[in-house]
């Protein structure tokens, strides 16, 4: 009975060790990073890639937002930002963990810029 006891406490702390080592999930919630012209934000829990704008007049931001991956494995969009605005996508048909590509393009005047971006969804 000593010897199944051993046997059975080694086997639950070996099903503990194996759950404890296994990999966390990549999904990351992050708010208010910098790009040209405004912030944006990705929550988690909601699965919404959001864009905010400062209040520059003439200001655009072309938006690509797609999966990493081949193939698909979520929805993709493309669309344009005006100054002064909040624009949200939802990514809630994605695989979980996704890894997505966003890339901005912005405009304001004589002024551009270029900026990409990876995260999980």
């Amino acid at each position: 009975m000593k010897q199944w006891s051993r046997i059975a406490g080694a086997a639950v702390i070996a099903v503990a060790g194996v759950a404890l080592a296994a990999p966390a999930a990549h999904a990351n919630t992050f708010t208010d990073r910098p790009m040209f012209g405004g912030f944006y934000s990705y929550s988690d829990g909601g699965d919404r890639f959001c864009i905010t704008t400062k209040n520059i007049s003439g200001l655009t931001i072309r938006v690509d937002l797609r999966p990493d991956t081949a193939p698909s494995r979520g929805p993709a969009f493309s669309y344009t930002v005006r100054g002064g605005q909040t624009v949200c996508r939802s990514l809630a048909t994605a695989y979980e963990d996704t890894r997505y590509f966003v890339g901005f393009d912005a405009q304001s005047g004589s002024t551009g810029t270029f900026t990409t971006d990876k995260f999980y969804s």
